[in-house]
């Protein structure tokens, strides 16, 4: 990852933007808000993530820097730790809610 940074760096990063209109959307167990503005557009980090698990593939955290798929795909190494938790939660979140195409409530 790009970036090394600690936990409370990491919350001071993912507090300080805007919350998220989805309010309540969040993984409980990731112990911070990742589901905002910055990561949850469309292409981003937790929108990659969620649509990951809604079509059931592996999680594997990467991002674009636009629009999905006609843009520039930001992988894993290159993304910073809150990009990938961003990720890693959605993706988490849709899981344990059984949030999949196939079986979609």
């Amino acid at each position: 990852m790009k970036n090394k940074l600690t936990e409370a760096e990491i919350r001071a990063e993912v507090m300080a933007i805007e919350p998220d209109p989805h309010e309540g959307t969040r993984v409980p167990r990731s112990g911070v808000d990742v589901l905002t503005e910055k990561f949850h557009r469309h292409g981003g980090p937790s929108d990659r993530g969620g649509a990951d698990a809604w079509y059931e593939r592996p999680c594997r955290p990467h991002y674009y820097e636009g629009a999905t798929g006609q843009s520039k795909r930001i992988e894993e190494g290159d993304m910073t730790e809150a990009e990938v938790r961003a990720y890693v939660a959605a993706w988490d979140q849709a899981m344990f809610e059984g949030n999949h195409k196939r079986g979609a409530k």
